[in-house]
């Protein structure tokens, strides 16, 4: 819960349209959109993953990339996780500077929380 506080994380339903969508709230517009693009569970479960992967085999200085729906993109390693507001601008030039960076293990957190926010709203 610390993590939550830290980047005053919160998840909501609002309806736009007549419809309605579940939504997440951060102290970073590129955190929220990272992780409310991942809009189902199946989604979210992939994330955790790839992060689970990242921190288990120890990788260090990864490229590995997760891109989403919104064109952001989360390079993550198992010490921290790098948000880059524009995919294409990152793919051609992979030393510009992260949008966003937070402790891989925190990522972590925040999208077991969204998962469970998930399943519990479903």
């Amino acid at each position: 819960m610390e993590t939550l506080k830290k980047y005053n994380i919160s998840f909501a339903k609002v309806i736009i349209h007549n419809t309605t969508h579940n939504r997440v709230h951060s102290n970073n517009s590129w955190l929220s959109l990272l992780v409310k693009d991942h809009k189902t569970i199946s989604d979210a479960n992939r994330l955790l993953d790839g992060i689970n992967t990242a921190i288990n085999e120890n990788w260090q200085n990864s490229d590995w990339g997760y891109p989403t729906q919104g064109m952001v993109i989360a390079i993550i390693d198992s010490d921290y996780t790098k948000i880059y507001e524009d995919l294409e601008e990152y793919a051609n030039n992979k030393s510009i500077s992260p949008s966003f960076t937070l402790p891989t293990l925190d990522f972590k957190e925040i999208v077991e929380a969204w998962i469970q926010y998930l399943q519990n709203n479903s």
